[in-house]
């Protein structure tokens, strides 16, 4: 868990349920690209906004959004 803030620090040194180590290797955040910037929103997340206003089922959406997946499973033979 990385706190980002003096309040998170506080807030998190005053819950017991955690074991507070002081690491901050610099390894961590190089490949952290969140960490760094925003992560692009997905085209797909507006089109599956769009989808659900419809009459579809959420399962169906799914199907849909995620395609590559489902092709994957169908290819391989698994259940859908």
């Amino acid at each position: 868990l990385l706190c980002n803030s003096n309040k998170a620090e506080l807030l998190l040194n005053k819950i017991d349920a955690f074991n507070i180590e002081g690491n901050r290797n610099e390894s961590i955040f190089s490949k952290n690209i969140p960490f760094h910037r925003s992560v692009k929103r997905p085209i797909v997340r507006s089109i599956s906004y769009k989808l659900l206003n419809t009459k579809l089922s959420p399962s169906t959406v799914t199907k849909i959004c995620c395609y590559k997946y489902y092709f994957k499973k169908i290819i391989k033979g698994e259940k859908k």
